[in-house]
Order: C-alpha cells, then sequence, then structure tokens
C-alpha cells in the first residue's frame, strides 16, 4: 500500500510541476505581447499611446532634470537634448497645433 501511495504523490507532484510550467509559459507570453503592444511613440512620455498635457509636464521635468525620459519619447524636436521646446511642441501636438513629431530613433 505505501508504494502506490508514493506513486499517487509522485504523479501528483507531476502534474503541479507541469501545470507551474505551463502557468508561466503563459504568464511570460502575456508579458511579452504587453511589451510588444505598448509602442514607443514620439511625445508620449507616460507610454499610454496618446498625446496629452501630461505628456508635456513629463518632458518639461526630463528637461529641468527631475525625471529621466529616454530621447526617443522626449525629444520631440529632434535636437538630441531635451529642453523647454520639446514640451511646448509637446503641448502643441495634445491640443492639435503641434508641429510632427521628429524624435530620434530608440537605439
Amino acid at each position: 500500500m505505501a508504494v502506490h501511495e508514493n506513486a499517487n504523490r509522485s504523479g501528483s507532484m507531476g502534474s503541479i510541476t507541469r501545470r507551474i510550467a505551463l502557468a508561466m509559459v503563459i504568464g511570460l507570453t502575456l508579458a511579452s505581447a504587453e511589451s510588444a503592444s505598448a509602442a514607443r511613440i514620439c511625445g508620449d512620455y507616460n507610454r499610454d499611446e496618446d498625446i496629452t498635457a501630461a505628456d508635456a509636464l513629463g518632458a518639461l521635468r526630463a528637461a529641468v532634470e527631475v525625471v529621466e525620459c529616454a530621447r526617443d519619447l522626449c525629444d520631440f524636436t529632434g535636437d538630441n537634448v531635451i529642453t523647454s521646446r520639446d514640451a511646448l511642441a509637446i503641448l502643441k501636438t495634445a491640443v492639435g497645433t503641434g508641429p510632427e513629431p521628429n524624435c530620434p530613433v530608440a537605439g
């Protein structure tokens, strides 16, 4: 009887191990899909895929070095530095009067 109980235990341990492995694969797949879907849009400081005044504020905070922001997100004017001009251009874009974005390509 003890041999049968050990066989059942090892069988259920294998089942648990397979379930854990499957859950990990599903979790990694979902995380990869979320990362891929979060496109990097020039001017989208908070990466919500919408250019708003909040993005302009983020770029302005980056310009005065309160926060960090990647140039491919916040260097809206494409002059290789993040300045208040970038924040203003992002704000103008948020209200529909801004220039075309000119961020450098992520490297």
